[in-house]
């Protein structure tokens, strides 16, 4: 099969079995034998009317958070640091004038770390939260959506089928290009 892009529709020249596209709409034709265009999108936007999908509910509203616990105990003091060292003794001067404020000594080691304390005692439970709207999905549900979809995919493959029975009644060339397409959307529903 051909596959040819044009910008002029309906083509100058038509081939049997060449897929055109019209650039400027997008759309798709197969030229059948007696040059006539059979327009694809259209077929296909028809076939997928019938196709339903099922949409999930809204979320409902996130309920109120508990309250806090008590805090826990305080833990136990440290260790205190070693005292840092002391200068070198120097010989007594005589009483002198009183000094300016000398500089600040080097601060001493950090003692080691202490014990964790233990864990305070629970706090009470939040107040309970009021009802959310919740969907729950169980398996009643689920089993009557399973039901719902193969019926539609069997109404689904009995209009397909009906389609393909009646382009029967159609010239052998006709026919196969009608049904050809038609039979691959239903073993891809399959």
């Amino acid at each position: 099969m051909n596959f040819v892009n044009t910008n002029t529709f309906p083509p100058r020249r038509v081939e049997p079995g060449t897929l055109y596209r019209h650039n400027a709409s997008g759309r798709c034709y197969l030229a059948l034998p007696d040059g006539t265009l059979l327009n694809l999108c259209d077929l296909l936007d028809y076939l997928y009317k019938f196709v339903t999908v099922p949409q999930p509910g809204p979320r409902g509203e996130q309920g109120p958070p508990g309250q806090n616990g008590k805090d826990g105990k305080d833990g136990r003091n440290g260790l205190n640091g070693l005292d840092g060292r002391a200068g070198s003794k120097g010989e007594p001067g005589g009483r002198g004038e009183k000094g300016e404020r000398g500089v600040a000594g080097r601060d001493g080691k950090n003692g080691s770390a202490g014990k964790d304390g233990k864990d305070g005692a629970q706090g009470p439970c939040g107040a309970k939260g009021e009802r959310g709207d919740v969907l729950y999905v169980g398996a009643p549900e689920i089993q009557e959506a399973a039901k719902r979809l193969q019926k539609e995919r069997a109404t689904m493959h009995a209009k397909l089928q009906q389609a393909i029975n009646d382009a029967a009644s159609l010239p052998k060339p006709h026919r196969t290009l009608v049904q050809q397409p038609l039979k691959n959307v239903q073993r891809s529903l399959s």
